[in-house]
């Protein structure tokens, strides 16, 4: 069986564009308040790995800054759309 995607209206498409778009701005939002938390507790522009003792040991989980891979990043630079 082959699935065939369903083609989107051109009303629906507006519609998912924008709930997109605020869904990243949540994203951004969200970022830039756990952020300044984390300079508050920790100081700014500190990573986990800097930090050391139980904060660093529990950041395990989703949405935890860990720094990348050189060939995580290089891959990921490639593979960007042109104009990000």
């Amino acid at each position: 069986m082959v699935l065939v995607p369903q083609a989107m209206s051109d009303g629906r498409m507006e519609g998912e564009v924008e709930r997109l778009k605020r869904e990243i701005r949540e994203y951004a939002a969200k970022a830039v308040r756990v952020d300044a938390e984390e300079d508050e507790l920790y100081g700014e522009g500190k990573e986990a790995h800097e930090i050391g003792g139980a904060a660093a040991a529990a950041c395990s989980g989703a949405g935890c800054r860990q720094p990348l891979s050189t060939s995580t990043s290089t891959a990921m630079k490639e593979n960007e759309p042109s104009g990000c």
